[in-house]
């Protein structure tokens, strides 16, 4: 199932992206929550994955399974989640860089969320003709 997935991913087809979703959000869920302890955060990095997987599925050779991968592009991005929380803490000596990050951060959350609306409309009008 993984490789006819990776093949409709490489081809651009968002239902194989809903499905590879449906399969792996628990774990990919439970993966990051084990590095993160802010729900809206590990959410933020969860719909990140997926976006990356997506839009980097041509990177994907094969080497290792897509679950791999996925977690690994998982990983990454909790980690940069967390750099991101350090260099906040910094900016806890200037009110106007913190602020700054938080816009970015919100900016940043709004937009993935909508673009998983967006999915998900998409999914339903697909399923609903």
């Amino acid at each position: 199932m993984q490789d006819a997935w990776v093949t409709r991913l490489k081809a651009g087809d968002e239902g194989a992206l809903r499905e590879v979703v449906e399969a792996y959000s628990e774990r990919i869920t439970s993966v990051v929550s084990g590095l993160m302890n802010d729900r809206d955060a590990v959410d933020d990095v969860v719909a990140e994955t997926f976006t990356k997987a997506f839009f980097r599925i041509r990177n994907f050779h094969g080497d290792a399974g897509l679950y791999t991968w996925l977690y690994r592009v998982a990983i990454n991005g909790a980690k940069n989640a967390g750099l991101l929380a350090v260099r906040i803490l910094a900016a806890h000596h200037d009110p106007q860089l913190a602020a700054r990050l938080d816009n970015y951060r919100r900016s940043l959350s709004d937009k993935v969320h909508e673009g998983i609306s967006v999915l998900k409309q998409q999914h339903t009008n697909t399923f609903d003709h």
